[in-house]
């Protein structure tokens, strides 16, 4: 339909719609944000309608990835009552041996929300590791060699 026009604080979209009595749709989308759509039917004759639109900007978020261990779990548990307090604190670095497997994904509000370009799954090592990093088809590989042993179930 159209790109918008920066007016003041907003950026503006004027235009006459198609006709489009069933199954209509309105889309949007802008570099670095979430794109998104609504519904939208446009009745021959119908009178003018204003949409406010608002796009939320992608951001890059950094995770910590710690262990808890059979022993930060007992400090945990034996806490009773005021063991929330410990959550934060109750944890272990991980060994430079050790690898975790991390699975992202994005839980959309409804049908028009986009796939944010994110990372399906990844493999993290600790920095002060001595192996190289796997590549993408490594981590690939092992997933379908865990799931073909019986070792990492998807669904039960």
């Amino acid at each position: 339909m159209g790109e918008t026009v920066l007016n003041g604080d907003s950026a503006l979209l004027t235009r006459t719609f198609p006709y489009c009595a069933i199954g209509g749709e309105v889309r949007y989308e802008k570099p670095g944000y979430a794109g998104g759509g609504f519904d939208f039917n446009n009745d021959e004759g119908s009178d003018p309608k204003y949409f406010s639109i608002q796009l939320w900007p992608l951001e890059q978020k950094t995770i910590k990835v710690v262990k808890r261990t059979p022993t930060n779990i007992d400090n945990i548990r034996k806490r009773g009552a005021g063991a929330i307090a410990l959550y934060s604190t109750q944890f272990t670095e991980l060994n430079p041996n050790e690898t975790v497997m991390i699975s992202v994904s994005r839980e959309k509000e409804d049908q028009y929300d986009e796939d944010v370009p994110v990372v399906g799954f990844m493999a993290y090592k600790p920095v002060n590791s001595t192996s190289a990093p796997p590549t993408k088809d490594d981590q690939k590989n092992q997933i379908i060699k865990l799931f073909n042993d019986g070792k990492n179930r998807f669904c039960d």
